[in-house]
């Protein structure tokens, strides 16, 4: 209560004004923000949340937070039409009637009255603003009547009416924040803003930003006030902001601007200088980067500005740009129709957020994808089920050799080099055998990192890609959940408080299972897809735990677990199964009296994997890992330090009978140490720098490792980037999966063996086992590219790439006799160019990528391309929102690639068993086993699979209820055109055997 108090007695607010309008035609707009604080009072008619899909009615009010976003339909007894901004600019008469002389009650049409004030602590901090909450609706008969007075004091001028107006919008400004209390929303929000109350240098920071907006404003000068030092105040800031002071000062100086352009008729160059930009170009610039519109524009600005959010107090705002068809002069204008049945919507206007578009800008961004639960779902869902392996395969630069078993490389580098991470934790396999599902439930995820080559310094261990996921928290406010059925699996998550504490803190939960039971489903519903007598044989369970405790000044600690099982019953070919558990914690710390943010986490994961086949021994495997890492950061300005320690321990053991020398089993202990620096350089103009290094030890093999890494990005424009990436990567790590193996469901694991195949080998006599320089398996990647915005909708990304694997560890598939190695070491090249062009402008979403790649490995001086090189791979993806409320959601995804290759079938021959006894007579024993003659080692995969291509649609219904309670319905298709795609070809039989054919589904979820 103390604080809440302090709140008010410090909030200064400021009237803006207050009006009562009349809809004359029903409009909607998207994304209404606005520099003030809005509220509404709906007096006759009702308003429309379309996203929220709740109604204001009458008698009701609609609160809209400083910053907020809010897509809103005015008036609701007729049709409405779809507007953009500048449209509506330059046609507010069209749109409604400011009343300036009636009394409300007299009003017969739709009609509202409506307040725009601000409210800042200390005259600094927009307090509804930096809530970071949306619109809500409040229902309150006092702030009522005192809007409706304060609008009759506009409406009939008396003696003291600017004093009225100011007292009755402080009292309207102060029983929202009683209002807020007492249903007890946004707890967690208020409580950070009482944060600003704990320092009083930060306070001293606001006010002398207010009181010296034209002056310089560096670190050093925020620094000599707060009484720190020049390198500790831009962390300082940004530890209590959540943004750094630099933004925070341009969107300050940005608002004064604002202001000046409405409140005054000084010139765009007084203006500038005014607020601190000595050159009036450079101002404009990011006048119109922010806003969106150029500054004159912004004078004739009448009702609330579409803005977008950057981060943090960081505020942006958006415009729309005005197209061919939506010209307010042309004859398509929906304003100069008299008829009702002629009136033609406008293209819905949709304000993207920028903060996508500042990573690109502050970040080197190269080689990575980031992804989040939105992007996922753009994908068609399989099964009714959106997954991250289903994204991740039209990621450009990825790979995926089929549906049944299939696996996914990430430029040129197989399984075993990429490293998979959840939550901190290492997940040896994130993929179930049946390749359209992850172990990852996407909503869970609450993003994801792709590294598909020249990864930072914080990760190793492994020589090609990263795939980092994080997981979202518990709900702080209340129990929550979904469920979801399709023929493919059922789901659950629960998510809720344990303890709701005050101030922000408390503990929250969550827990998410998936089952599948396509294996029961399939004999019944996809009798069809029975080729090989088998059905669809593949069934997997994910589980996942999630407790989380919240400080109430930001810090975090979680402890969570996981358990991923997958089957596969494949009859002749096999039973092949496996189970993956972990457990761990992490947290993050923010000290109020230190220059350093502080993460850790330490976790503990077990994979074991076998698979048993007719006339084989079985195969078995595992592997565990205990991980432990620190890691630091520094906010130095625009820059940014980071470095970091770490632990890895692991076993790993693989147990098989070799018919050549009985049963073997390759069991090993593994220690690494690692350390990591990395530091990002920001000119604050055009270049950015990001030199990094990692120092590893494996300490079980006695190497130390140093591997020096950089990243780089120009800014030749605002809409052109250069960047680029390189580094040095190794792993201790191998794969008892051949690359030269066309269909491999069993990956065991086990580290660099010390002796192997030597290149030089070449005579029968030479065969043996030989001693390497260094059992490590290194890489080089090297990566460019090039950005460009062709608008806010439309990007475009090129990225060249060359990853070089200097000693790669194989699997001996030639080994004739037991005194031969298991074990060959090659080199691979893997090269290639990818494209990615992305539209997001709703209702419609447009993403294609297409990849130019080259993959080969080289030992004993042949060359061969494995089998996952594929040189051309194209994907399309589409979505389309469309209906009321755009409650319906098309999606779209159409793939074509190019033939794997395979190594052809050169003749047939009886196979005898000329093992040197005398028992063995030639001319008694005539019928040997059939045998396959590939040709010479030169000939291995020179032939090419025919193009895949598959096309899989969805439709989604979505209804949405009270509480936020939400139902889908989703119908999806695999295969529309039931490709025939070759998954394998058995030679013997002489049988082809196919990917998934035409598969449909229905599920429904259920969110509540």
């Amino acid at each position: 209560m103390e604080d809440y108090n302090r709140i008010i007695e410090s909030l200064n607010v400021k009237y803006a004004k207050c009006r009562n309008v009349q809809i004359i035609r029903p409009f909607r707009m998207d994304n209404v923000r606005d520099v003030e604080n809005t509220i509404i009072l709906v007096n006759r008619g009702a308003l429309r949340l379309d996203l929220q899909d709740d109604i204001v009615q009458a008698g009701e009010m609609l609160f809209i937070p400083a910053k907020s976003s809010v897509t809103m339909t005015y008036g609701v007894l007729a049709k409405p039409i779809t507007i953009n901004y500048e449209s509506f600019l330059n046609n507010t008469d069209n749109c409604y009637e400011v009343n300036k002389t009636q009394e409300i009650k007299s009003l017969e049409n739709e009609n509202y009255t409506y307040l725009t004030f601000d409210a800042k602590i200390f005259d600094s901090v927009n307090f509804f603003g930096n809530l970071d909450i949306g619109a809500f609706k409040i229902r309150d008969e006092k702030i009522a009547f005192l809007l409706n007075s304060l609008f009759n004091e506009e409406l009939h001028p008396a003696e003291g009416k600017e004093r009225m107006i100011k007292l009755l919008t402080d009292c309207i400004a102060i029983e929202i924040i009683r209002y807020i209390l007492r249903k007890r929303l946004f707890v967690e929000q208020l409580a950070t803003n009482s944060t600003y109350f704990k320092d009083p240098r930060l306070i001293n920071i606001f006010s002398y930003i207010r009181e010296n907006i034209g002056e310089d404003l560096s670190n050093k000068k925020l620094a000599d006030v707060a009484e720190v030092s020049e390198d500790y105040v831009g962390q300082y800031f940004k530890m209590l902001t959540g943004i750094n002071p630099q933004d925070y000062i341009e969107y300050q100086r940005m608002e004064f601007a604002v202001n000046l352009l409405r409140t005054s008729k000084k010139s765009i160059k007084e203006i500038g200088n005014e607020i601190g930009y000595k050159d009036t170009a450079y101002f404009c610039r990011r006048f119109k980067m922010m806003f969106g519109i150029p500054a004159g524009k912004m004078r004739r600005r009448e009702v609330p500005v579409v803005r977008t959010v950057l981060t943090g107090l960081a505020t942006v705002t958006g415009a729309n740009n005005l197209s061919s068809d939506s010209n307010i002069y042309s004859k398509k204008n929906p304003w100069n129709s008299d008829s009702k049945e002629k009136i033609r919507e406008l293209k819905a206007v949709e304000i993207k957020g920028s903060k996508n578009k500042q990573a690109r800008v502050n970040t080197v961004n190269a080689s990575i994808t980031r992804i989040t639960p939105k992007e996922i779902k753009y994908v068609p869902p399989i099964g009714g089920e959106h997954d991250l392996a289903q994204y991740l395969q039209t990621v450009p630069g990825v790979t995926f050799t089929g549906d049944q078993g299939g696996q996914l490389y990430m430029r040129g580098g197989s399984n075993v080099q990429t490293l998979s991470l959840m939550d901190g934790m290492i997940v040896y396999n994130p993929f179930h055998s049946l390749g359209l599902f992850s172990v990852f439930d996407t909503d869970i995820i609450k993003n994801v990192d792709v590294y598909t080559a020249a990864f930072p310094s914080e990760y190793g261990g492994r020589s090609s890609s990263v795939i980092d996921v994080k997981t979202v928290d518990g709900n702080k406010n209340k129990l929550g959940g979904k469920v979801g059925l399709n023929p493919f699996t059922a789901k659950m998550i629960l998510e809720g408080p344990l303890v709701k504490g005050k101030n922000g803190g408390g503990i929250t939960f969550l827990g998410s299972y998936r089952n599948s039971f396509l294996n029961k489903t399939s004999p019944k519903l996809y009798s069809y897809a029975n080729q090989s007598g088998n059905y669809l044989p593949f069934s997997f369970s994910d589980a996942y735990g999630k407790v989380t405790f919240h400080g109430d000044n930001g810090n975090k600690a979680s402890v969570f677990g996981f358990n991923f099982k997958d089957k596969a019953e494949l009859g002749k070919q096999g039973n092949y199964s496996w189970n993956s558990f972990g457990y761990g914690g992490n947290f993050l710390l923010i000290p109020s009296s230190t220059t350093v943010l502080i993460g850790g986490n330490v976790a503990y994961s077990r994979y074991d994997v076998q698979i048993e086949e007719e006339k084989i021994d079985p195969r078995k495997s595992f592997i565990n890992n205990l991980n432990f890492n620190l890691d630091f950061t520094y906010y130095l300005n625009k820059n940014e330090l980071r470095y970091g320690v770490g632990i890895v321990s692991n076993t790993t053991n693989f147990d098989v009978v070799d018919p050549k020398a009985g049963k073997r089993v390759f069991e090993a202990n593994n220690l690494d140490f690692f350390g990591f620096v990395k530091y990002k350089y920001n000119s604050g103009k055009r270049l950015i720098l990001e030199p990094n290094l990692r120092l590893q030890y494996y300490a079980s093999l006695g190497i130390l490792r140093l591997e020096p890494r950089f990243g780089a990005k120009y800014n030749l424009t605002e809409k052109i980037r250069l960047k680029g990436a390189a580094g040095l990567y190794s792993q201790n790590l191998v794969s008892t999966q051949s690359d030269r193996d066309v269909i491999a469901l069993f990956q065991g694991f086990i580290s660099s063996p010390e002796q192997v195949y030597s290149n030089n080998q070449t005579t029968e006599n030479n065969l043996k086992n030989v001693p390497i320089k260094s059992p490590l398996q290194k890489s080089m990647h090297f990566v460019a590219g090039i950005e460009y915005d062709l608008n806010d909708d439309i990007e475009l990304t090129i990225e060249p790439y060359l990853k070089s694997f200097n000693d790669f560890v194989n699997i001996n598939r030639e080994r004739k006799f037991p005194n031969q190695p298991e074990f060959i070491v090659e080199k691979g090249l893997a090269k290639g160019i990818d494209f990615l062009f992305k539209y997001d402008k709703e209702p419609y979403y447009i993403q294609a990528g297409y990849s130019l790649g080259n993959v080969t490995r080289t030992f004993d001086n042949n060359t061969y391309n494995p089998v996952f090189d594929r040189r051309h791979n194209v994907n399309l993806v589409g979505g389309y929102m469309f209906g009321e409320k755009k409650s319906w959601d098309f999606n779209v995804r159409w793939n074509l690639g190019s033939g794997f290759p395979f190594t052809q079938t050169f003749s047939f021959y009886e196979n005898l068993n000329l093992d040197g006894s005398l028992s063995n007579n030639v001319v008694n024993n005539q019928n040997g086993n059939l045998g396959v003659y590939y040709g010479e080692e030169a000939d291995f995969n020179k032939g090419r699979q025919p193009y895949y291509h598959r096309l899989d649609v969805s439709l989604t219904k979505t209804w949405k209820f009270a509480d936020k309670r939400k139902l889908e319905l989703i119908g999806s298709i695999v295969n529309t055109y039931n490709r025939q795609n070759v998954f394998y070809f058995d030679r013997i039989q002489y049988k082809r055997i196919n990917q998934l054919p035409f598969l449909p589904a229905i599920g429904a979820t259920f969110s509540f």
